[in-house]
């Protein structure tokens, strides 16, 4: 293979990799996630709009990408962070958005925050999920409950049981081994109409006294 012809395979390869404005990494282990019946560009924009309303302050939207994110900020006002991301007190929400079921999108969004600080390690690599009970997660997955109650599938009603038919109980079963009586039959139903008795068997037939007796 000639030369330009492998900087030309090289460049088409880069372009597909540089084509998306998603970050190379995935969201954090346990980050809030939910299913909306959108397509993923509108549920990305849906998204956005339902953080910013919440005063989460949504600073990037990719929506053909299905990609969001903010900036460090101050998670008790909501305001850009003054000072370097360190503690759960400055985090940094983004979201993904990806297709799933046939006309239906996945919501994945992640807080995040830095526990510790160390510039020779990526700062990726120092980032954790923030946990359940801080208000910035509670927040987000309020955001989702609503997206998934006003987009997601309609839940299906409740099966009642049928009480018609209701299995006898385990008490009444005989035991292994155990002689079962006989049932009693049932007699059929009393009409009303009298019932006329068969007399034929009670008196014997009379002789035929047309016919002689011959000697």
């Amino acid at each position: 293979m000639r030369g330009w012809q492998v900087l030309l395979l090289g460049g088409i390869a880069a372009g597909c990799f540089m084509s998306t404005t998603r970050p190379a990494y995935t969201p954090l282990l346990g980050s809030p996630s939910a299913e909306v019946r959108l397509g993923s560009d509108t549920a990305t924009e849906r998204l956005a709009e339902a953080l910013k309303a919440d005063s989460i302050p949504v600073s990037r939207i990719e929506p053909r990408d299905g990609y969001l994110e903010t900036s460090w900020f101050d998670a008790s006002t909501g305001s850009a962070a003054r000072i370097a991301p360190l503690g759960p007190d400055v985090v940094r929400v983004r979201g993904w958005v990806d297709p799933g079921r046939v006309g239906h999108s996945d919501l994945r969004v992640e807080v995040a925050y830095r526990p510790v600080r160390d510039p020779s390690v990526p700062g990726r690599d120092l980032e954790r999920a923030a946990p359940d009970d801080h208000p910035v997660v509670q927040r987000v997955r309020a955001v989702l409950d609503s997206l998934k109650n006003r987009y997601g599938d309609p839940v299906p009603p409740p099966v009642s049981p049928d009480t018609e038919r209701v299995e006898p109980s385990l008490e009444k079963r005989p035991h292994p081994g155990e002689k079962v009586p006989p049932t009693k039959q049932e007699a059929p139903p009393d009409s009303g109409a009298p019932v006329k008795p068969d007399t034929a068997g009670l008196h014997p037939p009379r002789p035929d006294s047309t016919r002689r007796q011959t000697t």
